[in-house]
């Protein structure tokens, strides 16, 4: 959906009679970030009318693992079966540290917690301070525009936005104006493969995924597991594979130990020299038959709501 369809687009420009100088807020996304700054906006209804979009159907953003997912994967962030977690998945941070303002976590959770225990505090974060009835579900943003027509107002920070959406229930348009759009949609949607930098991957006959669709450690049981990337997920799914796969080889860029030879199981080394149809040459010359590749890369900001006019250029990839 683009600007050139705008003649199929109803406009809402917001209803302020009570407070008519309130400003209009647009949040995108009802995660960590698009709660908390929804909850910020709505506690000073008397300057701001405040509205998240969220293109899901649940609160929380990609602290979700919804039953049969599993069995899914390349979905698209609509789809019900849409995640970005893995079954056994924790926390990387203690939950004092993920707690929001107002709210701490329950004293009787694990320090690290699961997704379903993150996943119901931020419901609860929602329920307590009102937020539902501020949340438009189902509604997809496909394009944000400053206007830049209009003369700026003097005590405004900057332009007004047009926020066009899809209603993904009625599959109808929408466009509304607003005074401040903040974007809440992070960055753990555009895996980033690195086909170019690792030579002969295109030449890989066996099972290749990025972490962004690796679920459980069953369906690699018996099995041998090349994982390539040493960052958080990297780390945490070899430990998650290391029960019951055959061997996990630890595929980064610096030579370093991470395991300290603790697990007779997982083989660390320096990224491949090549990959072949059935493995990988490792740095060593060795050559290692593999059942799977687990490219634990990380992944791409990507706003494609973001209009030319918005100036915002991705310079580089993480």
């Amino acid at each position: 959906m683009t600007s050139s369809s705008s003649e199929s687009l109803s406009l809402e420009v917001g209803n302020n009679v009570l407070h008519p100088n309130r400003k209009r807020v647009a949040i995108l996304g009802a995660g960590y970030a698009g709660l908390c700054a929804l909850r910020h906006f709505f506690a000073d209804d008397t300057k701001y009318e405040s509205v998240a979009f969220e293109q899901s159907n649940h609160i929380g953003g990609i602290w979700h693992y919804p039953e049969g997912c599993a069995e899914r994967a390349h979905e698209e962030p609509t789809s019900p079966f849409y995640t970005r977690m893995y079954k056994n998945m924790r926390t990387n941070l203690p939950k004092d540290l993920m707690s929001l303002e107002g709210l701490p976590f329950p004293r009787g959770d694990a320090s690290y917690c699961d997704v379903r225990t993150v996943r119901q505090y931020l419901e609860a974060f929602a329920e307590q301070f009102n937020l539902r009835e501020h949340i438009k579900f189902g509604h997809r943003v496909t394009l944000v525009t400053p206007i830049l027509s209009e003369a700026i107002a003097a005590d405004a920070i900057g332009p007004r936005w047009t926020v066009e959406c899809e209603d993904l229930l009625t599959k109808s348009f929408k466009r509304e104006i607003f005074d401040i759009v903040l974007v809440c949609t992070g960055k753990y949607h555009k895996p980033y493969m690195p086909a170019a930098d690792i030579p002969g991957l295109a030449n890989y006959k066996g099972k290749l995924l990025h972490s962004s669709d690796y679920r459980d450690p069953e369906r690699y049981a018996g099995q041998d597991v090349l994982i390539v990337g040493a960052g958080p997920s990297g780390f945490d799914i070899a430990l998650d594979l290391l029960p019951l796969a055959k061997s996990v080889i630890f595929a980064k860029r610096r030579n370093i130990s991470f395991f300290k030879d603790q697990f007779p199981t997982i083989t660390e080394t320096t990224m491949p020299q090549n990959i072949i149809d059935n493995g990988a040459v490792l740095a060593d010359g060795s050559t290692k038959n593999v059942d799977a590749i687990i490219l634990c890369t990380g992944y791409c900001f990507n706003f494609p709501f973001l209009s030319s006019e918005c100036r915002v250029e991705r310079l580089a990839d993480e």
